[in-house]
Order: structure tokens, then sequence, then C-alpha cells
């Protein structure tokens, strides 16, 4: 059994002039649990998103969101593992009339991680199972982790 807490932030990648993206940073406090048995890790995740809200986003665009997430993780070998996670979140927007984006989207995401001492490598695909505008099909998700102090080696 794990309990963590983790501070994140979602750089931004498109640009609101080009129709892709606020073009503001995201802030997240997530509280992480987690409980192990065997090959197999169950967690589950609550949190908060201080949205960042570029002002030509400010009416429609709420400031936080709440966010969940439940997953499984399957350790195939000692460094190397296949995670699979359904999330979500409250929705973003306010005011906001077009169904894709006044619900809270669910994802469903599967991708692998891979240990390297400290550091977690970790990449997943992921899909709304909910949308219904093609523009959210599919999306690549790369995370870099260091845990600090180490992971201490346990014996299996």
């Amino acid at each position: 059994l794990g309990l963590a807490a983790r501070l994140l932030l979602k750089m931004p990648t498109g640009r609101f002039d080009l129709g892709a993206g606020s073009g503001a940073p995201d802030v997240s406090f997530v509280v992480q649990a987690e409980w192990g048995h065997r090959f197999m890790t169950w967690y589950g995740q609550v949190g908060v998103i201080a949205l960042g809200r570029s002002p030509q986003l400010a009416a429609i665009l709420r400031p936080t969101s709440f966010t969940w997430a439940i997953g499984l993780e399957l350790n195939v070998a000692a460094p190397w593992s296949i995670i699979a996670q359904f999330h979500g979140h409250t929705a973003f927007h306010s005011g906001w009339a077009h169904p894709t984006m006044k619900s809270s989207p669910i994802g469903f995401q599967v991708g692998t991680k891979l240990r390297l001492g400290p550091i977690e490598l970790c990449v997943t695909m992921g899909q709304d199972p909910l949308a219904l505008d093609p523009s959210a099909d599919l999306t690549l998700v790369a995370a870099i982790k260091a845990r600090i102090p180490p992971r201490k080696n346990r014996a299996r």
C-alpha cells in the first residue's frame, strides 16, 4: 500500500492564434494511492487542475477542474510494466453549447513504463470513448518521472 502527492505541470503545446489550445500552462495537484500484489498494482488518484486561462478564453474556460483516475499496472519484468488506465475530469468549459465540449471527458489509456533506477519513462496512447468529435481520436502521452528518494529494492 502506498500514498503519494504529485504536482504536475502541463506546458502548452498549441497556440491560441492557430486554434490549437489556450497557449497557457496548467498545474495539477493530485493524491494517488496504490496497492500491489505480486505482479499487479492497482492505483487511483483524485486531484484538482488549475487551468491556465488566456484572456481570449477566460469567458468560457473554468479556472479549475476536478480530476480522477483508476488504473492497473502489470509488471512483466523487473524494470518493465504494461499499464491501462481510465481517467476523467469535470468539464473545462462553462457556458459552452457544443455537445463534445460541455460534458466531462472520459479517457482510456494503454501504454508501457520502463524503470531505470530512480527514473521512470512512460509512453501511453489515449482515447476518449465518449467523444463524438473526430479531432479527439488518439492522444500520445510521454512522461519522465524521478523518485525522490529513490525506490529501495524489495525482496520478492
